[in-house]
């Protein structure tokens, strides 16, 4: 319903084990080049800027993926004493407020198909749609079905000449907005607990620099495993 949910009491070992038995729960893990389970932790040689103890804004995980990946599962194994606090940003409600102070802005990140790209380790990645994907209704009424932001996986934006400075100054906008102290929800991850949330709504990042113990593990599930689950009363 809010988009995330914690699981605890996870074994902390490194096999990889806890977070796919939680996958399990709902589907297969979706295998990337990170592999099916991936370390978010320092590295000697990142090929990713997550796997350094620096800060990082939140973001959206992979939208240069097709189909970008519909969840996230990130398991805590070693907390950080300093830093690392996990920051997170309803990103459907974010775009409620941009829909509502700047419509106009809102209006071009809704209807205006832009790149994503991520290149290296013998991959180069690319997808392209709206920062913000509306329903029917459009702009003005349409529901929010989801929110892909991340500013280091934007490539360069080919829209006409005319619109690139209204586009640039809307991105910015909506950049500046997700910073915003009420809109953020922080707190540390703890050893045994596992983050499941949905990487097209919640928004996710990394305030301080980390301690470089810091270690979780993380994977992805296709969005249809998840809510193609029966549920029964």
């Amino acid at each position: 319903r809010d988009g995330v949910a914690i699981v605890d009491g996870l074994d902390t070992g490194q096999a990889g084990a806890a977070i796919g038995d939680v996958a399990a729960l709902w589907g297969p893990i979706r295998e990337t080049n990170y592999g099916r389970v991936f370390h978010v932790r320092a590295e000697v040689n990142p090929i990713n800027l997550a796997f350094t103890p620096r800060a990082l804004n939140v973001h959206t995980d992979n939208p240069y993926r097709r189909p970008v990946p519909g969840y996230q599962l990130l398991h805590c194994l070693v907390a950080s004493d300093v830093g690392g606090v996990t920051v997170l940003v309803d990103g459907f409600r974010a775009a409620e407020v941009l829909r509502d102070e700047d419509p106009a802005a809102f209006s071009l990140l809704s209807t205006r198909s832009v790149p994503f790209r991520w290149s290296g380790d013998g991959f180069d990645l690319r997808n392209r749609g709206p920062l913000i994907e509306v329903a029917d209704g459009g702009p003005a009424h349409g529901t929010i079905q989801a929110v892909r932001y991340n500013n280091r996986s934007a490539a360069p934006f080919d829209l006409s000449f005319d619109e690139m400075a209204a586009y640039y100054e809307a991105f910015r906008t909506f950049a500046r907005l997700l910073h915003r102290p009420e809109l953020e929800y922080r707190f540390t991850l703890a050893p045994g607990e596992c983050m499941v949330f949905d990487n097209e709504r919640i928004l996710h990042g990394r305030h301080g620099e980390a301690d470089p113990e810091r270690y979780l593990q993380g994977c992805y599930l296709d969005r249809d495993w998840i809510h193609g689950r029966r549920v029964d009363e």
